[in-house]
């Protein structure tokens, strides 16, 4: 059985648009994938922490032909960060997005911040 939660709250802070977008993308993407695997999907928006993720949960995942592939390339563009991890004898992929403008202009900043020391240096970005 094909389990899919979402839950989308109420929030104030301002979206960032194109991050909205690649979270609806994932959302539809990946619960086709899961529903093939007959496995269960979590999607949240966290209006406290600035972030949605989402997160597929099952025994395997095997990315064995082109289109797999294909698919984990482009679920892997659209998200800020991906994490693979074993849960309660379960495979678990969680994929956050920046979502609320917030969160990705001060990630934007820190990360501008750390190249400029790496910079200084001598370390290549």
């Amino acid at each position: 059985m094909t389990d899919i939660i979402k839950s989308e709250p109420v929030f104030n802070n301002p979206i960032d648009r194109q991050s909205k977008e690649n979270y609806e993308y994932l959302q539809k993407k990946c619960a086709k994938y899961i529903k093939s695997l007959n496995g269960r999907m979590y999607a949240k928006i966290d209006d406290e922490k600035y972030q949605a993720s989402i997160t597929l949960y099952h025994s395997f995942f095997e990315f064995v032909d082109k289109k797999d592939l294909k698919f984990l390339k482009n679920i892997s563009k659209r998200c800020n960060t991906m994490t693979f991890s074993i849960e309660k004898e379960e495979i678990k992929i969680v994929m956050l997005i920046y979502y609320f403008r917030y969160a990705y202009e001060e990630i934007k900043e820190v990360t501008e911040h750390y190249n400029m020391i790496q910079k200084e240096r001598g370390f290549e970005i």
